[in-house]
């Protein structure tokens, strides 16, 4: 890929791993002429942390315009991260591989930028491509902002670098809550933009139990402040009440799916148990 003379507009960073059918078609959404910009106003980094195969080929046949990079193995928050610092415009843009853009989303967040040069930090709007059939499948859904999912959102660069990008010490995920928290305590302000879609189909969920307890000890850590939203009273009210919620859901879905729901909530009473045991030691 040759690089263009002057800086894009905006450069969109999009961390993958082995998923080479998801990353095509989210490339397919990114086109500069599906997106209403030119190849010198929108950069496309797709830092990969996968092993052979990687998408590097991939890329080089069919997606010449998009710029392949290695990334450092190291989880999603260091990928992306990783992808920010090949990045030459005034403007971060993160996708997540498995998102559909739609058309003008690009330029919907340049004009976004343009409109409120006061704002850091812009959200735009996810949809999920239908409604919810089964108990196992999610979608990170966000109609009316205030979530800032990783999978749709803009930064100005400046303010990336002078906030510290994504905390790396996030290996599987609620990076993009530590990443809000710290904004927020910054006192930024987040500006949404609706125009800005992004569509996200549901997905199957896999099953990291583990994983969302230490995720969350990790943000504790960082923010001990947020400790009292963790505390047991507090975390049992938010998942018993989902219990009463079973019957007319499972008629609902038609029972499809049920055997993860009722193991992940009690999954989710054991760990609230067990981060309120460490929280007190």
């Amino acid at each position: 890929m040759k690089e263009s003379v002057s800086a894009p507009l905006l450069s969109v960073i999009i961390p993958t791993r082995h998923r080479l059918d998801l990353l095509a078609e989210c490339l397919d959404c990114l086109r500069p002429q599906v997106q209403g910009l030119t190849v010198d106003e929108l950069e496309v980094i797709v830092s990969d942390d996968g092993v052979a195969p990687t998408a590097q080929r991939m890329i080089s046949e069919q997606y010449p315009w998009v710029r392949w990079i290695k990334g450092p193995e190291k989880g999603p928050a260091s990928n992306r991260n990783h992808g920010a610092g090949f990045a030459r415009a005034p403007l971060l843009a993160f996708v997540d591989d498995d998102c559909l853009p739609a058309s003008g989303w690009a330029a919907a967040y340049l004009q976004a930028a343009e409109a409120f040069p006061g704002y850091q930090v812009f959200e735009g709007k996810t949809v999920a491509d239908r409604p919810q059939m089964r108990f196992d499948e999610v979608s990170p859904v966000n109609e009316t902002g205030g979530n800032l999912w990783t999978c749709n959102l803009m930064v100005r660069a400046e303010y990336f670098k002078a906030i510290g990008g994504f905390c790396e010490d996030f290996r599987f995920e609620l990076e993009d809550l530590e990443f809000k928290t710290r904004v927020e305590k910054d006192q930024q302000p987040l500006c949404f933009v609706a125009e800005a879609r992004v569509c996200h189909p549901w997905r199957k969920v896999v099953k990291r139990d583990t994983i969302a307890v230490d995720s969350i000890m990790t943000f504790l850590k960082h923010h001990p402040d947020h400790k009292q939203y963790y505390s047991l009273t507090t975390r049992l009210k938010i998942i018993l009440p989902r219990f009463f919620l079973l019957v007319p859901e499972a008629f609902r879905f038609r029972f499809r799916g049920i055997h993860y729901v009722v193991p992940h909530l009690l999954y989710e009473l054991r760990s609230a148990f067990v981060i309120a045991y460490r929280l007190s030691k």
